[in-house]
Protein backbone atom coordinates (compact mmCIF):
# COMPACT_ATOMS: atom_id res chain seq x y z
CA UNK A 1 0.00 0.00 0.00
CA UNK A 2 1.36 3.45 -0.87
CA UNK A 3 2.38 5.53 2.11
CA UNK A 4 0.13 8.52 1.40
CA UNK A 5 -2.82 6.10 1.32
CA UNK A 6 -1.73 4.65 4.69
CA UNK A 7 -1.35 8.17 6.05
CA UNK A 8 -4.83 9.03 4.81
CA UNK A 9 -6.27 5.94 6.52
CA UNK A 10 -4.53 6.92 9.75
CA UNK A 11 -5.79 10.49 9.40
CA UNK A 12 -9.33 9.20 8.92
CA UNK A 13 -9.17 8.07 12.55
CA UNK A 14 -8.49 11.64 13.64
CA UNK A 15 -10.57 13.68 11.18
CA UNK A 16 -13.47 13.98 13.61
CA UNK A 17 -11.12 15.44 16.24
CA UNK A 18 -10.02 18.05 13.68
CA UNK A 19 -13.62 18.90 12.77
CA UNK A 20 -14.65 19.20 16.41
CA UNK A 21 -11.68 21.38 17.31
CA UNK A 22 -11.79 23.36 14.09
CA UNK A 23 -8.01 23.77 13.87
CA UNK A 24 -7.20 20.81 11.58
CA UNK A 25 -3.89 20.04 13.26
CA UNK A 26 -4.03 16.42 12.18
CA UNK A 27 -4.67 17.45 8.57
CA UNK A 28 -1.67 19.79 8.73
CA UNK A 29 0.40 16.96 10.20
CA UNK A 30 -0.77 14.66 7.41
CA UNK A 31 0.23 17.19 4.74
CA UNK A 32 3.66 17.70 6.30
CA UNK A 33 4.25 13.96 6.59
CA UNK A 34 3.22 13.28 2.99
CA UNK A 35 5.74 15.89 1.82
CA UNK A 36 8.38 14.40 4.10
CA UNK A 37 7.83 10.89 2.75
CA UNK A 38 7.87 12.11 -0.83
CA UNK A 39 11.30 13.66 -0.20
CA UNK A 40 12.59 10.38 1.26
CA UNK A 41 11.59 8.41 -1.80
CA UNK A 42 10.34 4.86 -2.03
CA UNK A 43 12.83 3.14 0.26
CA UNK A 44 10.88 1.41 3.06
CA UNK A 45 14.04 0.55 5.02
CA UNK A 46 15.21 4.18 4.95
CA UNK A 47 11.76 5.38 5.98
CA UNK A 48 11.78 2.99 8.95
CA UNK A 49 15.21 4.19 10.09
CA UNK A 50 14.33 7.86 9.75
CA UNK A 51 10.93 7.56 11.44
CA UNK A 52 12.41 5.57 14.33
CA UNK A 53 15.17 8.15 14.78
CA UNK A 54 12.70 11.04 14.68
CA UNK A 55 10.45 9.46 17.29
CA UNK A 56 13.33 8.50 19.57
CA UNK A 57 14.94 11.94 19.31
CA UNK A 58 11.67 13.78 19.91
CA UNK A 59 10.76 11.69 22.94
CA UNK A 60 14.19 12.28 24.49
CA UNK A 61 14.02 16.02 23.83
CA UNK A 62 10.45 16.26 25.09
CA UNK A 63 11.44 14.65 28.37
CA UNK A 64 14.53 16.82 28.67
CA UNK A 65 12.61 20.04 27.96
CA UNK A 66 10.09 19.26 30.70
CA UNK A 67 12.91 18.62 33.17
CA UNK A 68 14.80 21.75 32.12
CA UNK A 69 11.69 23.88 32.57
CA UNK A 70 11.25 22.47 36.07
CA UNK A 71 14.93 23.10 36.85
CA UNK A 72 14.82 26.57 35.24
CA UNK A 73 17.97 25.64 33.34
CA UNK A 74 17.56 28.26 30.63
CA UNK A 75 20.96 27.84 28.97
CA UNK A 76 20.44 24.14 28.32
CA UNK A 77 16.76 24.68 27.46
CA UNK A 78 17.78 27.17 24.80
CA UNK A 79 20.22 24.64 23.31
CA UNK A 80 17.70 21.77 23.36
CA UNK A 81 15.05 23.96 21.71
CA UNK A 82 17.55 24.76 18.95
CA UNK A 83 18.38 21.05 18.54
CA UNK A 84 14.67 20.24 18.39
CA UNK A 85 14.18 22.74 15.58
CA UNK A 86 16.84 20.96 13.55
CA UNK A 87 15.44 17.50 14.14
CA UNK A 88 11.79 18.30 13.36
CA UNK A 89 12.38 20.71 10.49
CA UNK A 90 11.68 18.13 7.79
CA UNK A 91 8.37 16.86 9.18
CA UNK A 92 6.61 20.06 10.23
CA UNK A 93 5.62 23.39 8.74
CA UNK A 94 7.14 26.77 9.49
CA UNK A 95 4.42 27.62 12.03
CA UNK A 96 5.62 24.83 14.29
CA UNK A 97 9.28 25.75 13.79
CA UNK A 98 8.38 29.28 14.89
CA UNK A 99 6.96 27.90 18.15
CA UNK A 100 10.26 26.07 18.72
CA UNK A 101 12.09 29.35 18.09
CA UNK A 102 9.86 31.01 20.67
CA UNK A 103 10.89 28.41 23.26
CA UNK A 104 14.50 29.21 22.39
CA UNK A 105 14.01 32.99 22.58
CA UNK A 106 12.11 32.83 25.88
CA UNK A 107 14.79 30.57 27.33
CA UNK A 108 17.55 32.89 26.16
CA UNK A 109 15.78 35.69 28.04
CA UNK A 110 15.26 33.53 31.13
CA UNK A 111 11.50 34.03 30.95
CA UNK A 112 10.03 30.90 32.52
CA UNK A 113 6.36 31.71 31.93
CA UNK A 114 6.92 32.55 28.27
CA UNK A 115 9.14 29.48 27.76
CA UNK A 116 6.53 27.24 29.38
CA UNK A 117 3.69 28.73 27.30
CA UNK A 118 5.74 28.39 24.11
CA UNK A 119 6.57 24.78 24.96
CA UNK A 120 2.92 24.02 25.68
CA UNK A 121 1.91 25.42 22.30
CA UNK A 122 4.72 23.56 20.55
CA UNK A 123 3.91 20.28 22.30
CA UNK A 124 0.25 20.59 21.34
CA UNK A 125 1.18 21.14 17.69
CA UNK A 126 3.75 18.34 17.62
CA UNK A 127 1.45 15.80 19.25
CA UNK A 128 -0.52 15.00 16.06
CA UNK A 129 2.66 14.69 13.98
CA UNK A 130 4.33 12.22 16.30
CA UNK A 131 1.08 10.43 17.05
CA UNK A 132 0.69 9.75 13.34
CA UNK A 133 4.35 8.69 13.02
CA UNK A 134 3.85 6.21 15.86
CA UNK A 135 0.70 4.91 14.15
CA UNK A 136 2.67 4.39 10.94
CA UNK A 137 5.32 2.41 12.79
CA UNK A 138 2.67 0.28 14.51
CA UNK A 139 1.02 -0.35 11.14
CA UNK A 140 4.39 -1.24 9.60
CA UNK A 141 5.25 -3.54 12.50
CA UNK A 142 2.01 -5.46 12.05
CA UNK A 143 2.62 -5.97 8.30
CA UNK A 144 4.45 -9.16 7.32
CA UNK A 145 7.79 -8.44 5.66
CA UNK A 146 8.76 -10.41 2.60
Amino acid sequence: MALPERLQRIYDRYSEIDRNRGDYRYMKALQSLVQFYERLGDDPAMIDVVVDALIEDYEAKQSEIVSLLQEKNFDRLCAVARELQSSIRHVVDEDIIEDAREVERASAEGNLLRAYCAWSSLYEKLFPVFNMLRQIRRTDASQPHT
